[in-house]
């Protein structure tokens, strides 16, 4: 915090200084209000990417939803930054939320996707798909994968059968009512 009553008192008595003196004070209180300035700055970019990671994950926090699927650059393009600056703003950083402390990343994505989707959006697909089937003919994982393709999502039949398993979904011929 830039501290008032001493730039004040110091100011006051600036003409008892030296030549060299002066200059210093005056570089040192521009740099001073500068790192203020580009604090205040970086404060401000900071909520206006959680304030926008909030209202794009509003399904997930409000009604257990799964995360939308949110790109850097899309985030970028929308607050008007640059990619290099959001990656640095997102780094490191976490928000509190009625989900618990999470970092900005969870909330992009950017371990969890695989082709620009979410590993837990994918999996929430697939155990949807499963719910819908006809119990008399359920699908296989290959039917599984072309039916993720037409939706855009591209994922291996052995990718598949992974979040299946870990969905505890047992495989097609388990799955069959007679």
């Amino acid at each position: 915090k830039f501290n008032e009553n001493l730039y004040n008192d110091m100011k006051s008595r600036i003409y008892e200084l030296t030549k060299e003196e002066r200059e210093f004070f005056k570089n040192k209180v521009k740099d001073a209000k500068d790192l203020i300035y580009l604090l205040l700055e970086r404060q401000e970019k900071v909520l206006k990417v959680a304030e926008y990671l909030v209202n794009k994950q509003k399904d997930f926090f409000l009604n257990s939803g799964y995360l939308n699927i949110i790109t850097l650059k899309e985030i970028a393009n929308d607050l008007n930054l640059s990619i290099s600056t959001l990656s640095r703003i997102v780094n490191e950083k976490y928000i509190d939320t009625p989900k618990g402390i999470l970092p900005f990343k969870f909330l992009l994505g950017k371990e969890g996707v695989k082709k620009g989707v979410f590993g837990t959006k994918v999996k929430m697909l697939i155990k949807e798909m499963v719910d819908k089937e006809d119990k008399k003919r359920p699908y296989s994982d290959s039917e599984i994968e072309k039916i993720l393709i037409k939706k855009g999502i591209y994922l291996k039949r052995r990718t598949i059968a992974k979040y299946r398993d870990e969905l505890n979904i047992p495989s097609k011929s388990k799955r069959r009512s007679k």
